[in-house]
C-alpha cells in the first residue's frame, strides 16, 4: 500500500520540479548540458548608482568575451539571442551587447527580428562609425513562411557581413513563433536568455530540444535577473567546495 502510494506520488514530484525554475548559473548548465556563458544582475528600477551600472556592465563584458565578440579579425558574425518565452531579457541583452561592442570600436548592427514588440530603444545616426540601428517591428517569418523572404533576409545578412564587425539579432521565443529556428540556420552563433526562478525547466529544456531539432546549436545559456545576494551565495559555495576536496590547503 504504501509503494503505491508513493509511486502515486512519483509523477506529481517531478512535474512540480518541472515546473521550477532555474536558480543558479550551474544548475542551468547541467540540466541542460550547455556552458553558462553568463549572469546578469537584477537591474532596480532606479538603475543610476554606480555599482548597480558598474556589475551589469562587467556581466555583459565577459558574456561578449565568451561568445568570441571582442576578438579582432573575425568580422560579420551574427549572433541571434532568443528565449524559450517572452520576456526573458532578449532585448536588454542584444542592446547591452551593442552598446559594449560600439565603445570597442565595433560596427555593430542590431535587428529586432521578432514579430512584435518595440524592439531595442534607442539608435545612432546611420551616417556614424561604428554604427548602430535598430529595426522595430520587422514582420514576422511565420509558421510556413515564404521562402522568397527567408531568401531576401538572407542576402540582406550576407550583405550586412560585408559592412559591419557583428549582426545582433533579438530573436521571437521558440515555443511562440518559428522565426527563431529559421534565423537559427542564419546565425554564426544562438544564446539562449533564462529568467532566474521564473521560466519552468521544462519549458526551456522543450526549446531547446525544438532547436536541436533542426540541428541548430546553442553556443550558451544566459540566466537573467540574478540577485547580488545569490552571486555571493554562489560563490562561497564555491569557495566552500575547494576547501574541502582532498588535499585542498586551508
Amino acid at each position: 500500500m504504501l509503494l503505491t502510494r508513493l509511486a502515486g506520488l512519483l509523477p506529481v514530484g517531478l512535474r512540480g520540479q518541472g515546473a521550477q525554475g532555474f536558480t543558479t548559473a550551474a544548475e542551468l548548465a547541467a540540466a541542460t548540458g550547455l556552458r553558462c556563458i553568463g549572469t546578469l544582475p537584477q537591474r532596480p528600477r532606479h538603475m543610476g548608482t554606480p555599482v548597480c551600472e558598474k556589475a551589469f556592465s562587467t556581466a555583459v563584458q565577459g558574456i561578449a568575451s565568451r561568445l568570441g565578440l571582442l576578438a579582432a579579425g573575425t568580422e560579420g558574425r551574427v549572433v541571434l539571442v532568443t528565449s524559450a518565452v517572452p520576456s526573458e531579457g532578449r532585448s536588454t541583452l542584444c542592446q547591452a551587447l551593442a552598446e559594449a561592442l560600439l565603445a570597442a570600436g565595433q560596427r555593430v548592427l542590431l535587428l529586432d527580428a521578432r514579430a512584435s514588440g518595440s524592439g531595442p530603444a534607442g539608435a545612432a545616426g546611420a551616417a556614424a562609425r561604428p554604427c548602430l540601428v535598430a529595426v522595430r517591428d520587422r514582420p514576422a517569418f511565420g509558421a510556413l513562411p515564404d521562402a522568397e523572404r527567408i531568401g531576401e533576409f538572407a542576402q540582406f545578412l550576407d550583405d550586412a557581413r560585408l559592412h559591419f564587425d557583428t549582426i545582433l539579432l533579438t530573436g521571437a521565443p521558440v515555443m511562440r513563433s518559428a522565426d527563431s529556428l529559421i534565423l537559427g540556420g542564419m546565425s554564426d552563433r544562438i544564446v539562449t536568455v533564462v529568467r532566474r526562478a521564473t521560466t519552468p525547466r521544462r519549458v526551456v529544456q522543450a526549446a531547446l530540444r525544438r532547436l536541436a531539432e533542426r540541428s541548430l546549436a546553442v553556443e550558451g545559456v544566459v540566466l537573467n535577473d540574478v540577485a547580488p545576494r545569490h552571486d555571493a551565495a554562489a560563490a562561497q559555495a564555491r569557495l566552500l567546495r575547494r576547501r574541502l576536496r582532498p588535499g585542498a590547503s586551508a
